[in-house]
């Protein structure tokens, strides 16, 4: 890029860095953005900051057909899609990037954020140790993982306490047809002559389905309690 290109980007990167995104945008407005690949780039960012996600895509991906294979703006499209809630989409960009720039710190941490997103908690865990330790980034990115580690082992406990080992059914064929069933089974003991046992049934089940309203909360606040929530 020559001086004058370079000068004409600089007021664009001032108040990107100085928050001003829509000011950024104006800047870049100025010129032909599309003919450079920096200022397609600098364009799709601050999009993405600015929270306009879906132009965001739109722009990366306009410029990676343009330019070919661009880590920076391949980071942009992968974010931009994570923010849209496509973490397939966002991971393969992010893979992509990784492909051209595989020790890029913010690049292993943007692809852990959308693996906690995912559930994929060991795989982030992985990207972050390839990462910068003392990088802000990836400090802020390890915080995010040990919250989503916190709650992911309150969901188990919770998922395995012993006063929720009833609700089995209820997990196992769904509250439909679990009551569908029940309800058919209510009726045939009728149809047999067997009302007192089809009443009995109907008493124990509505005991039991007020349980399975009470019981996940109950299990909830004592494994907080547990964890010192």
């Amino acid at each position: 890029m020559t001086e004058p290109e370079q000068d004409r980007l600089a007021p664009a990167k001032m108040w990107l860095e100085q928050g001003r995104y829509d000011r950024a945008l104006a800047e870049l407005d100025r010129f032909r953005w599309r003919d450079e690949v920096e200022s397609t780039y600098l364009r799709a960012l601050a999009l993405w900051l600015n929270d306009q996600d879906a132009d965001a895509v739109k722009a990366a991906s306009a410029g990676i057909r343009r330019f070919g294979p661009h880590a920076p703006l391949l980071s942009v499209l992968g974010q931009a899609y994570h923010s849209l809630g496509k973490l397939p989409k966002a991971e393969r960009a992010l893979l992509d990037a990784l492909e051209l720039s595989p020790d890029d710190t913010h690049l292993l941490c943007a692809y852990a954020r959308v693996c906690i997103d995912a559930g994929q908690l060991e795989k982030a865990a992985a990207l972050l140790d390839r990462a910068t330790p003392a990088a802000e980034v990836t400090q802020r990115t390890r915080d995010l993982l040990l919250r989503a580690k916190a709650a992911d082992d309150e969901v188990q406990r919770i998922e395995r306490h012993p006063l929720l080992r009833p609700l089995a059914p209820l997990n196992r064929f769904g509250p439909i047809k679990t009551w569908i069933g029940v309800l058919v089974l209510i009726f045939c003991l009728r149809m047999f002559g067997l009302t007192p046992l089809s009443v009995l049934l109907g008493v124990a089940w509505f005991a039991y389905a007020l349980y399975s309203w009470f019981a996940p909360a109950l299990v909830r606040r004592l494994v907080r309690r547990k964890l010192g929530h």
